[in-house]
């Protein structure tokens, strides 16, 4: 006797496949309204071929969405879209959860279009950075006992060491550069890092460029706050 299911659409699941559900279903009730064992045997074998249909359908829609999907994400690390190649993939794996996009401002009123919010977002961030110096200077005493920090020429094991420590599904700075293309090959990563980080010690002035990075808002699940410390 086929079970009645519930069944959780999908949504890569094609309209096509979804008339197939409906006339599986609809077979199903006809099936449990049978009343002779001949009108019961009739009913089963029209419900089973329905369902053997809506089987291949899913794996066949399933199969295209995934291409396709594949095919989007090849687009985007051609494009350096790493943003978008990271969910989709934690889409497909399925660990994503799409955050509420509404954020309020001091007075809680909700912004919900993407150009308020990064109004809000930059507004945000002067405030924080350009806050005026404390009127009181906090009182820090010396340490008992200086660390041993070194502080000689940087060595390529160091660099191997710590590009074996990074972690992977993070997402790249401007550089473009994802975590899991330094730690693919730590050696050769070290050798091209190693000129880079022993010209910095030499001259002792940083990059401009890596004063650069990105900002992510990553709400949480309750609304947002509406105090002076967060957008």
């Amino acid at each position: 006797m086929p079970r009645n299911k519930t069944t959780e659409h999908k949504e890569w699941i094609t309209p096509g496949t979804m008339e197939s559900i409906s006339k599986r279903k609809y077979l199903m009730e006809e099936c449990n309204k049978s009343r002779t064992r001949r009108e019961k045997v009739e009913a089963e074998k029209k419900y089973k071929a329905a369902n053997t249909e809506v089987k291949q359908k899913i794996k066949h829609d399933k199969r295209e969405y995934y291409n396709a999907s594949a095919t989007k994400v090849e687009e985007a690390a051609a494009h350096g879209c790493m943003k978008f190649l990271y969910d989709t993939t934690r889409r497909l794996a399925g660990k994503f959860q799409q955050t509420s996009s509404q954020v309020k401002d001091k007075e809680g009123n909700i912004s919900t279009s993407e150009d308020e919010q990064l109004k809000r977002w930059a507004k945000y961030f002067y405030e924080l950075l350009n806050r005026l110096p404390p009127q009181e200077v906090p009182s820090i005493p010396e340490a008992s006992t200086e660390l041993n920090v070194n502080c000689g020429r940087p060595f390529k094991g160091e660099i191997v060491s710590s590009i074996k420590m990074l972690k992977a599904g993070k997402a790249a700075c401007p550089d473009n550069i994802p975590p899991e293309a330094l730690t693919a090959h730590p050696n050769l990563s070290s050798n091209i890092l190693h000129s880079l980080f022993r010209k910095i010690w030499e001259e002792e002035e940083m990059p401009q460029d890596q004063n650069e990075s990105y900002i992510v808002k990553l709400p949480k699940k309750e609304s947002a706050r509406t105090t002076e410390e967060y957008p």
